[in-house]
């Protein structure tokens, strides 16, 4: 039952984590203050149901609508402007980094493929035991 409440609150403080942007500076101080409420409410009421919990700090939702009343509009703005920066920035790394695997991938492709030339003119090449020059043993040789 214990197990079941923990795996419950860790939820519930997940949720309000992921409501409250990242770009809020007090973010982790915020956090930390309703976890210690929570402690405090359980060693108040050792007893207490998770639907206590909610009913004493209230839904996500209703955090978020308390949290977002705090904010001006433009407060507001800017947290999603810096979210939207921040997904733009992820979004052009991928993108790079996608480009750069696939010209590295056709780099590769390309020198494997060219013929490998000798730079050593007095290397001896073989065809079935008969010496040839290199230009014949590569006919020879692709035929």
């Amino acid at each position: 039952m214990k197990n079941n409440l923990q795996r419950q609150i860790k939820r519930y403080l997940r949720e309000i984590s992921l409501l409250i942007p990242d770009s809020y500076t007090n973010k982790e101080c915020l956090l930390n203050t309703i976890r210690k409420n929570l402690n405090d409410f359980l060693k108040e009421h050792p007893d207490s149901s998770f639907k206590d919990i909610v009913k004493e700090f209230g839904t996500t939702d209703e955090f978020a609508d308390s949290f977002l009343d705090e904010f001006s509009g433009t407060e507001i703005l800017s947290f999603l402007q810096k979210k939207e920066h921040h997904n733009r920035f992820i979004f052009l790394t991928c993108v790079f980094t996608i480009i750069s695997i696939m010209l590295a991938a056709l780099g590769c492709m390309h020198y494997l493929s060219a013929p490998l030339k000798m730079l050593d003119g007095d290397t001896s090449y073989y065809y079935n035991g008969t010496e040839v020059d290199y230009e014949e043993f590569m006919e020879l040789n692709t035929e």
